[in-house]
């Protein structure tokens, strides 16, 4: 059988091979070809420009008695983020191939067949640009994935057992069959299932580099509003809105875009013009929106000072703050079409694409204040005042958010 070694040469990507009834065939070739080119195994078709070795100029050179059919051909060449680059051509595809350095190469990485054509030209007629193996690209072929394709592609073996399944199931309504293919079918695809559930588990190989990216940066951040908090008092509301608006979207996955500080119109008493200016507004995938109000941590008080019957309740800067964001609500209810065009005219060139503002019963979310030091009934009690509002979807603590956060980050760690 012919022997395919794949050598990594610093910048070059060199296929050693060795027929394995002599190289006759090869130099016929070498010498006669009509195109100027020398195919191998139905998957190489090299230029004579890539011919690095023959097998007589291997002995001449070594000077070795023995017979060595090995020819060596330049099958890639090193190009930019650890990639050795296949040059289209030679793999008989429309776009150049891609292949990281420390992907483990053999012959059936390019033999494989589907139908009688090489997986790689299969991948290729499906995708419409360049196949890239292995590596930390965002747009890559995990090597695992790839090899796991080669696994689970129908075989020969797996033909017969259909066609014989096949043959048993229509006779079968006419008379007796002998044979279980069924039986040793359904067992033989049980047993290619079990080989396939590693292509689902390698979905964190994809993007390696990128989660470890994700991790990094919300412990940062993380770690920064726990320093941000020992000092809270020397910090502004539009600071702590700032670090909060590089993570709200993963606490709240239903919402696809975060705009900060939006103004809207408003009418006073008296009937003039007038402003409100909403900390953030949280837009779904359909354009509709919620808002957030955002306080210094420790320019809030939760709890009253006192008890009413040993219960808390609501503090002077939560019931104030209550009272602004049911202001707000109030004023982009009343709005109606008129504030939606006001709004996406002024936003326009901060929406994502195609996405308009559309204002439907709006629903708030307040952050303020601190939670580290409740005990078990005050914990209680500030369920019981989230619950309340039916305006507001949660009312979160700065110690709620860094909660969330740890939890996000472990959630990522476990993927």
């Amino acid at each position: 059988m012919a022997a395919f070694e794949f050598i990594k040469d610093g910048q070059r990507l060199i296929l050693s091979y060795t027929p394995h009834n002599g190289d006759g065939w090869l130099w016929d070739q070498y010498k006669s070809s009509l195109d100027g080119r020398i195919s191998i195994g139905r998957a190489f078709s090299f230029p004579m420009s890539h011919v690095l070795k023959t097998g007589q100029q291997r002995r001449m050179a070594d000077d070795i008695a023995d017979v060595d059919y090995t020819w060596e051909f330049l099958l890639g060449v090193m190009c930019e983020e650890e990639y050795y680059r296949i040059a289209k051509d030679v793999l008989g595809l429309k776009c150049d191939c891609l292949i990281h350095k420390d992907v483990k190469l053999s012959g059936a990485f390019f033999l494989s067949r589907v139908g009688g054509v090489p997986l790689l030209q299969k991948i290729d007629g499906k995708i419409g640009q360049s196949i890239i193996i292995g590596g930390a690209r965002e747009d890559a072929i995990p090597e695992s994935v790839y090899a796991n394709m080669r696994k689970t592609w129908p075989s020969r073996y797996w033909v017969g057992f259909y066609v014989e399944c096949q043959i048993e199931r229509q006779l079968s309504e006419f008379c007796d069959v002998k044979g279980d293919a069924e039986t040793r079918f359904e067992r033989y695809l049980n047993k290619k299932r079990e080989d396939a559930r590693s292509v689902f588990e390698a979905k964190n190989e994809k993007f390696p580099a990128y989660k470890e990216f994700e991790i990094q940066k919300y412990e940062y951040i993380r770690n920064r509003m726990k320093e941000l908090l020992e000092g809270s008092l020397g910090y502004s509301e539009d600071e702590w809105c700032k670090l909060i608006m590089e993570f709200i979207l993963i606490l709240y996955p239903r919402y696809i875009q975060a705009l900060y500080k939006v103004t809207i119109p408003c009418k006073k008493e008296d009937g003039s013009d007038a402003q409100k200016q909403l900390d953030v507004v949280l837009l779904d995938s359909d354009g509709h929106i919620d808002i957030i109000e955002i306080k210094k941590p420790n320019a809030a008080d939760i709890f009253s000072r006192g008890n009413y019957r040993g219960n808390k309740y609501p503090g002077h800067t939560l019931s104030g703050t209550v009272m602004q964001m049911e202001s707000y609500l109030y004023h982009l209810r009343k709005g109606g079409y008129v504030l939606e065009d006001y709004i996406n005219k002024h936003c326009r060139g901060r929406l994502l694409p195609d996405l308009k503002i559309s204002v439907v019963n709006p629903k708030g979310i307040l952050i303020l204040g601190r939670s580290n030091d409740f005990d078990n009934k005050q914990k209680l009690d500030f369920e019981i005042i989230r619950r309340k509002y039916a305006s507001i979807i949660d009312i979160l603590t700065y110690d709620d958010l860094l909660r969330r956060l740890s939890n996000v980050i472990d959630g990522i760690k476990k993927r």
